[in-house]
């Protein structure tokens, strides 16, 4: 897995870019919600985080610390951001979180219907910021 920093590049990308696309749909920006962690780009990308992290059975603690590091500070979590590795390990954050990426997201629907009705790619933005956060996880 790629250091905190690495994780922190792609996350950061995909919060910027998904919800950019995001944007065009609801004419709303999600800048503020991004401050207060409920931003739905953050969130998703945390799910896509976790879930690659389970995918294949082992939580590493590099991979526990840069989950930690990265998203406690964004999502202004105190107790993710001061985890250590043995206190993420095998809890309902990461543990059976690999299902996830099983079925498409309600984010990942709602683009995809977007892209349906007008003619757009903004699964492509959500596809390729994923595959970011996938490949440095």
């Amino acid at each position: 897995m790629g250091g905190p920093d690495a994780v922190a590049e792609v996350v950061d990308a995909f919060v910027a870019d998904v919800g950019a696309a995001l944007s065009t749909l609801t004419g709303a920006s999600t800048s503020s919600a991004v401050h207060r962690g409920t931003d739905p780009c953050l969130v998703e990308a945390m799910e896509i985080v976790c879930a690659f992290i389970d995918v294949d059975g082992r939580h590493t603690d590099n991979e526990l610390w840069a989950l930690a590091e990265v998203f406690g500070v964004r999502t202004g979590d105190v107790s993710l951001a001061g985890a250590k590795p043995s206190d993420l390990r095998g809890t309902s954050i990461v543990a059976g979180k690999a299902k996830w990426i099983r079925t498409p997201s309600t984010l990942f629907q709602l683009l995809s219907d977007a892209d349906r009705t007008h003619g757009t790619a903004l699964t492509t933005v959500y596809y390729q910021r994923a595959m970011d956060i996938a490949h440095t996880v």
